[in-house]
């Protein structure tokens, strides 16, 4: 059956083709989201000695070492229950950053982390910024996704024998869970607003002429000339795809599905439960989600470091972030009251 969406109370049921779900939407209604206001006002009380514009939530040592090269970090301080908080300054803008990095994949270690910043700082803008696999058949080496949606594809799902006889099948649950519509709006239409230099073209321009020389040989059979990005879901969970019948069978479900990652499933779960600061996740793409994968996770550039696609993406990504929140239009939430 094709898929259909229903409206039950404050959330949305997910039905067809197998796939049934349940869509968390970015606003409550209702008494819950009195409650939910209220707690949230309590804990702006509590944390106005830390306010803070932007948190970075950057998964892996490598990652953290690609966006060195383009973001300086103060020093590190500790917040004395395992994390470090790198401060950053976004630009020549008064906003001020802290960034938070996991030195390792997976849900858990998000929401984790991101639970403890929310519960630190009063953040306005909470971001998971790194690299993914392309899913899109639109997307190149090094755009960047930006999730209109993060989807927990393995969230419930029940494996069964499969109709063969041999192996298994999955009947999928899943969540997914909502970008503000704000945020999506602003990105949907960042292409065409005024640029005076802190713009669209501007980044592209930018990151083509910073991106490692030897990686011009893959335009344009594995990248543009220029990179874009692209809005649209992201599918979230704690396995790493190298295999393109994987990939194929994540889009069978969902064929708008951009990419694939592992973290920002357990940071939408700790933004859920704290409603104040908008969450974007914000992705540079390293690989295809297929057998290519190790082969691009090894390419060298000039240094003759591997990692030179996963690097170009992470700048591209972190690139674009700072961009966007830079600009005047960007739409922070509301001041608290």
């Amino acid at each position: 059956m094709p898929t259909e969406y229903r409206q039950v109370g404050d959330q949305v049921i997910q039905v067809g083709d197998g796939n049934t779900g349940i869509v968390k939407n970015g606003t409550d209604l209702g008494a819950r989201r009195n409650a939910q206001d209220l707690g949230a006002a309590a804990g702006r009380a509590a944390r106005t000695g830390n306010p803070v514009d932007v948190c970075l939530i950057i998964p892996t040592r490598d990652e953290f070492d690609y966006a060195r090269d383009i973001l300086r970090f103060g020093d590190p301080r500790s917040d004395g229950g395992g994390y470090y908080h790198y401060p950053f300054a976004v630009g020549a803008s008064s906003l001020s950053g802290v960034a938070v990095v996991l030195f390792e994949m997976g849900q858990a270690s998000s929401a984790v982390a991101a639970t403890s910043v929310l519960a630190r700082y009063d953040v306005r803008a909470l971001a998971l910024v790194g690299i993914a696999g392309a899913l899109s058949p639109k997307l190149r080496l090094g755009d960047v996704v930006i999730a209109s949606s993060i989807e927990e594809y393995l969230y419930g799902a029940r494996a069964t024998p499969a109709e063969s006889g041999d192996g298994v099948e999955f009947d999928l649950g899943g969540v997914s869970w909502q970008a503000k519509p704000e945020i999506v709006s602003y990105i949907n239409n960042f292409r065409y607003l005024h640029d005076a230099g802190g713009g669209f073209s501007s980044w592209r321009e930018r990151t083509k002429h910073n991106r490692d020389p030897v990686l011009a040989a893959g335009v344009p059979a594995l990248a543009g000339d220029y990179p874009d990005y692209l809005v649209g879901p992201v599918a979230t969970g704690d396995i790493v795809s190298a295999a393109a019948s994987f990939s194929r069978w994540l889009r069978q479900t969902n064929r708008f599905r951009a990419a694939i990652e592992m973290e920002a499933g357990g940071a939408a779960r700790a933004i859920y439960h704290d409603n104040r600061a908008h969450l974007m996740v914000i992705r540079g793409i390293s690989d295809f989600s297929d057998e290519r994968k190790g082969e691009l996770d090894d390419a060298t550039g000039c240094s003759g470091a591997a990692g030179s696609w996963r690097r170009y993406a992470m700048h591209n990504a972190l690139d674009l972030f700072l961009t966007l929140v830079a600009n005047p239009l960007f739409p922070w939430p509301d001041p608290a009251p």
